[in-house]
């Protein structure tokens, strides 16, 4: 279960990630039930409940401010939600912003059916990042971008692990990563020597859900007949030419996009 693996529990990365929950509050009780949940799974979630607003209300800046101010989002629908102007308005903003993310969950639905889709949110927020310590630098602009964009990113430097004796720990964040989030394999000359790197690649080949869960990032143009083998597979991102930054930007938007 996701809110059962370390992943979701020990990382430095959580408070980075929050998601904005719009909502009716004649739904409260309902609602709350999904604050829970995302909070449960180490997520931040954001509920809204200003007295001075109501239907006749305009947009207040503030929400505005905040809605364009984030990343993630969650619409509440239901009869109450869809008689109430201000969600209206609300949602309507949310999806007319470009690169916002959003989920739709019928707050009469099935308690399962919800936390379907809550689940799904989480995986698409999680990111594992597996590079060579000589390409350190590069993923370290990666994380900081992705952290900025509300992201949860699994970095193994950050976890102080060493490779003989905490293999297995290592491999139970890539396989939850393989599993319910993203993997970006930082590919170079110099990753391919390395054990480590070699070690991640492989658990995360082996507990992979989908070809979309995992996302090689070539870093230079180089030929190794291994990693070709190895990844054919999956979708490549190629950075080989241009700037890392520019390249950087182009990946955000492709994994906000990107669905599991």
């Amino acid at each position: 279960m996701l809110g059962e693996n370390p992943l979701y529990n020990n990382n430095a990365d959580l408070d980075s990630v929050w998601i904005f929950i719009s909502h009716s509050n004649k739904d409260l009780n309902q609602v709350r039930k999904i604050r829970d949940e995302f909070e449960s799974k180490g997520l931040n979630p954001l509920l809204f409940f200003l007295k001075c607003l109501d239907d006749e209300s305009e947009v207040d800046n503030l929400i505005k401010r905040e809605i364009e101010a984030r990343n993630w989002f969650v619409l509440c629908d239901s009869p109450n939600a869809q008689k109430s102007r201000w969600v209206q308005t609300e949602i309507e903003h949310i999806k007319n912003l470009p690169d916002k993310v959003y989920e739709v969950i019928d707050v009469t639905s099935k308690w399962n059916e919800q936390k379907f889709i809550i689940e799904r949110l989480c995986k698409r927020v999680t990111v594992y990042l597996a590079y060579s310590i000589k390409d350190e630098y590069t993923a370290r602009l990666i994380r900081d971008s992705l952290i900025k964009n509300e992201f949860r990113v699994i970095d193994p430097s950050s976890l102080n692990l060493k490779y003989n004796d905490n293999a297995g720990i290592l491999g139970s964040y890539i396989a939850e990563a393989a599993l319910n989030g993203y993997v970006l394999i930082l590919l170079s000359p110099e990753s391919v020597k390395s054990e480590w790197w070699w070690y991640e690649v492989k658990y995360a080949l082996a507990n992979v859900r989908s070809k979309s869960n995992i996302v090689p990032i070539l870093l230079y143009h180089f030929y190794d007949e291994k990693v070709l083998t190895e990844l054919s597979l999956f979708e490549w991102l190629l950075w080989d030419k241009g700037s890392i930054e520019s390249h950087i930007d182009e990946l955000v938007t492709f994994l906000k996009r990107k669905m599991l």
